[in-house]
């Protein structure tokens, strides 16, 4: 069984057009998920139903995605579920702001439904490793991360890599050379002890980076859970 299938899911939305679509996809594949437009049930319904993930428009008439991750991070209730923000907001300042008040990954719109189902399962297995103590806290992630001895820069080809981009993209993306990408991963495979991009996913959710799909986020670090 995939983890998915195991995996509850709260939608947030005011487009019942993008609703249908997550429907769509993940109504047969997850074990639960709940749509909702309307905010303040959607709120009640994250106290009551209590779902592993939340995935949560931004873009929103009642109240925007940032006022509701806010309020689901203040409520003890509904404080340690994850929430993801699914958004056509995609500058760099917008998706730092849903890292402040609490989201753990962002995804922009339009987005690919694989993408979704990827990030959806990651976020749920970190989250369940934390429950569990099979990895460490987040407020101990940084010591995990330092240890490593990543610089910011490597972090920054790290994430991209992670997320599955290629050399030529990491490079466009960082305004640097392939061959000066293709060094810089050098050395992180060298630090990190991994050989391919598997075992650099798999690395990525042991060290629980939150910037594993953002690279335009080298400062913010570890994931807010």
């Amino acid at each position: 069984m995939s983890l998915l299938q195991s995996t509850t899911i709260l939608a947030i939305d005011d487009d019942p057009l993008d609703l249908i679509i997550l429907e769509d996809f993940l109504q047969l594949r997850c074990k639960q998920l709940w749509l909702e437009t309307d905010v303040n049930y959607a709120l009640l319904l994250a106290r009551e139903k209590q779902p592993d993930v939340i995935l949560l428009d931004i873009l929103m008439g009642q109240m925007d995605g940032y006022q509701v991750c806010q309020h689901l991070k203040t409520n003890p209730d509904t404080a340690n579920i994850p929430v993801i923000f699914l958004s056509t907001l995609s500058r760099c300042s917008d998706k730092v702001k849903g890292f402040r008040v609490g989201g753990v990954d962002y995804i922009s719109k339009p987005f690919h439904i694989e993408e979704v189902v990827a990030r959806v399962e990651i976020c749920v297995k970190l989250h369940r490793q934390i429950q569990q103590g099979q990895i460490i806290a987040p407020d101990k992630q940084q010591e995990k991360i330092d240890s490593y001895q990543l610089s910011n820069r490597e972090l920054e080809v790290f994430s991209s890599y992670v997320a599955g981009k290629q050399r030529n993209e990491i490079a466009q993306q960082l305004f640097i050379s392939e061959h000066t990408v293709k060094s810089h991963l050098k050395r992180i495979f060298t630090k990190l002890g991994i050989k391919n991009r598997a075992e650099a996913i798999e690395k990525a959710g042991e060290i629980v980076l939150v910037n594993t799909y953002n690279a335009n986020l080298p400062s913010i670090k570890t994931w807010k859970v």
